[in-house]
C-alpha cells in the first residue's frame, strides 16, 4: 500500500485545522487501494477491507 501520508494528509490537516466541537463527531471516509477509510474527528482511524464487488460509493 502506497502511504497514505502522502496522498491525504494535508486534506485531512485542512478539514480538521479548525474542528467542530466534539459533539458533532465529524469523520471523514473515502476509499484507498481495496480499503474503505474512516478518519474520526479525535484522530482515530478504521480501515476496513473491501470484498470483490463491493462498491467504494456510499455504504
Amino acid at each position: 500500500m502506497t502511504p497514505l501520508y502522502d496522498c491525504i494528509d494535508h486534506i485531512l490537516e485542512h478539514v480538521f485545522s479548525n474542528p467542530p466541537v466534539p459533539a458533532a463527531e465529524a469523520e471523514v471516509t473515502f476509499s484507498y487501494e481495496g480499503y474503505r477509510i474512516t478518519v474520526k474527528q479525535d484522530g482515530s482511524a478504521v480501515f476496513r477491507k473491501q470484498g470483490v464487488g463491493e462498491s467504494s460509493l456510499g455504504d
